[in-house]
């Protein structure tokens, strides 16, 4: 998974670099560029990707 922001300039489309091995999500933090870089984990939707992805344990630790 790779997400990316069109005015974060240090991020890219990962396809281009590992086809077939990246899912690109493009998101639009609303910041200009540098904060932009850091504005995902405050982006609901860098979680709306993020979170389907992280797997459910069968065995939850009690």
């Amino acid at each position: 998974l790779n997400i990316y922001d069109l005015r974060d300039f240090l991020s890219y489309i990962g396809a281009n670099v590992f086809p077939n091995k990246v899912q690109d999500i493009l998101v639009d933090n609303q910041q200009p560029f540098a904060r932009s870089h850091s504005a995902y984990w405050t982006n609901p939707s860098t979680w709306k990707a993020i979170i389907p992805r992280i797997p459910i344990p069968l065995n939850p630790p009690s």
